[in-house]
């Protein structure tokens, strides 16, 4: 064959390809939830990765640890993170 004629099926066949790819899955007969679930593939998602309630418990998580990181900051900045040291028994401190 020659040369020319290689790169016409060449050229045929990635257009044939293209044209298959470029076609996608919206034909009619799909199903009848197709068109919900195209318009919104993920319903109850509140952001990329997480659900509403996913979301919220991570915030009541995050603001119960910062709470407890915050009171134990004030205890040692009043010096109260440690027992005395007027105590007659030793301590660990």
């Amino acid at each position: 064959m020659r040369r020319t004629t290689v790169s016409r099926i060449l050229i045929a066949g990635v257009a044939g390809v293209a044209m298959f790819t470029l076609v996608g899955c919206g034909y009619p007969g799909a199903g009848p939830r197709y068109g919900g679930f195209a318009g919104n593939p993920t319903p109850r998602t509140d952001s990329l990765a997480y659900w509403a309630v996913e979301r919220n418990n991570q915030h009541v998580y995050t603001a119960e640890t910062n709470g407890r990181a915050f009171w134990d900051d004030v205890d040692r900045l009043i010096l109260r993170d440690r027992p005395s040291r007027l105590m007659r028994l030793p301590n660990a401190y």
